[in-house]
C-alpha cells in the first residue's frame, strides 16, 4: 500500500505557468552632463551645453518565458534644464530626457553545468 500527501506531491511539480510578467517602478538621480561644442570664431571661448542634475523616474516591464528567457522594456524620464555657457543668445531652457532600453536575456548552462545568465542579443 502506498500513500502520499497531496501537498508533498505538489512540491515536486514544476509550475504549470510557462511565463510570468514583472512590473518594476524605478527612481534615480542623474548628475550634471556637459557637452563640448565647436566654435566658428577663432580664439573665442568654446561654448558648452550643460544639462543640470535632477531626479529621474521610470518603469520596467518584463516577461519571462519558460523560466529561462527574459524580455524587458525600460523607460525613464528626467525633467531638467539646459543652458549654454559663454552665450547670452540662448537662455536656460526646460528639457525632458526620455531614455528607452530593450533587454533580451537567455539562461544558459555554464561549463560547471549550473545555470547561468548570458545576454542573447
Amino acid at each position: 500500500m502506498m500513500a502520499t500527501s497531496l501537498p508533498l506531491t505538489a512540491q515536486n511539480q514544476r509550475s504549470s505557468r510557462p511565463w510570468s510578467i514583472d512590473i518594476t517602478p524605478q527612481v534615480g538621480y542623474r548628475t550634471r552632463m556637459t557637452f563640448d561644442t565647436e566654435t566658428q570664431v577663432q580664439g573665442g571661448p568654446t561654448p558648452q551645453i550643460i544639462l543640470d542634475s535632477n531626479p529621474a523616474f521610470g518603469v520596467a516591464f518584463g516577461a519571462r518565458f519558460n523560466h529561462q528567457e527574459l524580455v524587458e522594456f525600460r523607460w525613464s524620464r528626467e525633467d531638467t534644464e539646459m543652458h549654454i555657457t559663454n552665450s547670452v543668445a540662448f537662455p536656460r531652457q526646460r528639457v525632458l530626457l526620455d531614455q528607452f532600453h530593450f533587454d533580451f536575456l537567455a539562461s544558459m548552462l555554464s561549463v560547471s553545468g549550473r545555470p547561468g545568465r548570458a545576454p542573447s542579443g
